[in-house]
């Protein structure tokens, strides 16, 4: 699995005699917050400022919880300046790469210092992901929740399709006749654009990504009311592909679909990270249907790891749905299972989906 850098505290700038500090505190967590890394590892904090950067290393320890970060900063960091502590298993100032066949295990985030005499601010960290086909900033709430942050699947499944347009770029062509549906859905989207929903997108990792790395696309991400404050955040700082347009709303799979989405068709609908929560499933899977018998001819594209078993359960719905599934691809999350025999490794799941012309009895 993936463990989560997630700072508890922003950093604050402090001073002892003639020193001067950034200090904060941070844990070391999985997307759901119900573990914690249980490996010694070096996390290198780095305080940016401009093109200047310095760093420290500290030392997580097996069954820390949480690890305090203090880092003395150098008289070339001359107060009051603006400045970004990052906390990293990498040394520098990069992002972390996300690839389908090198997952990280730990991810960074950064977050903004507090200076001298200033007002703690900042209730969000930063990170920043790299591909081969798109950069994307992607900020989270602060804090131990687990609500708005990116979760394993949504990390899985960039990797993934990055990988799908990598491959078809180098090669040039994809070959119709062996290719996979999202493969070859995915080279129409290149080559044609495409219209792309997201259910449950929470910080928008997947269709933020989407409209980075597709030209002349149109995504449209929902989620319910309380994750609109980030999810709004984050698509305004988006640096997209040629031409495309991204676009945000409610959507509570209680209720029925608004209005503007009713008429709407797409050719890809897109959810991550959203089978975990089993009493949400059947609302999931019902707007799915609906949505889908909108737009026929669209794919839908689940990535999820399982939790717990009775997440069997979405895949009997959609089949009495009528919506059959296509394929199935797993991508291996990072971890361990050689050195520790209680733990296993680990997937991600991605499914394809169509809707039949008839549901199944």
């Amino acid at each position: 699995m993936v463990y989560y850098i997630r700072f508890l505290k922003q950093p604050l700038i402090k001073r002892s005699g003639a020193k001067t500090y950034a200090a904060t505190l941070i844990t070391l967590t999985t997307d759901l917050g119900d573990d914690f890394f249980p490996y010694e590892v070096s996390l290198f904090a780095t305080i940016i400022e401009q093109d200047e950067y310095q760093w420290k290393e500290f030392l997580w320890r097996p069954h820390m919880r949480t690890l305090w970060i203090e880092l003395r900063i150098a008289d070339v960091f001359q107060m009051p300046r603006t400045m970004t502590l990052l906390i990293s298993p990498l040394r520098g100032t990069q992002g972390d790469r996300i690839r389908v066949d090198n997952m990280p295990e730990i991810l960074g985030a950064r977050c903004p210092v507090v200076p001298l005499g200033g007002h703690v601010v900042a209730d969000r960290v930063q990170r920043q992901l790299l591909t081969e086909q798109a950069r994307i900033d992607v900020y989270e709430d602060m804090g131990e929740s687990i609500a708005r942050h990116i979760w394993d699947a949504g990390c899985a499944l960039i990797a993934y399709l990055d990988k799908l347009l990598t491959d078809e770029a180098k090669e040039g062509k994809t070959d119709l006749e062996t290719a996979s549906a999202l493969a070859r859905r995915f080279r129409s989207a290149r080559l044609n654009g495409c219209r792309l929903l997201e259910l449950g997108a929470g910080c928008g990792l997947v269709g933020i990504w989407m409209a980075s790395a597709l030209p002349h696309c149109y995504i449209h991400l929902t989620d319910l009311p309380e994750a609109m404050g980030i999810l709004k955040f984050n698509v305004s700082q988006g640096r997209y592909a040629s031409e495309s347009r991204t676009d945000t709303s409610v959507l509570d799979w209680s209720k029925e679909i608004p209005h503007d989405l009713q008429n709407q068709k797409y050719d890809l609908i897109i959810v991550s990270d959203c089978t975990y929560n089993c009493d949400s499933i059947p609302l999931l899977v019902s707007k799915l249907e609906a949505l889908l018998d909108v737009s026929p001819q669209a794919l839908a594209v689940v990535s999820m790891k399982t939790r717990h078993d009775s997440e069997a359960i979405f895949f009997d719905l959609m089949a009495k749905a009528g919506i059959r599934q296509l394929e199935k691809q797993e991508v291996m999350l990072p971890g361990r299972s050689h050195m520790d025999p209680g733990r296993s490794a680990e997937t991600a799941q991605i499914f394809v989906f169509e809707k039949l012309t008839a549901p199944q009895k």
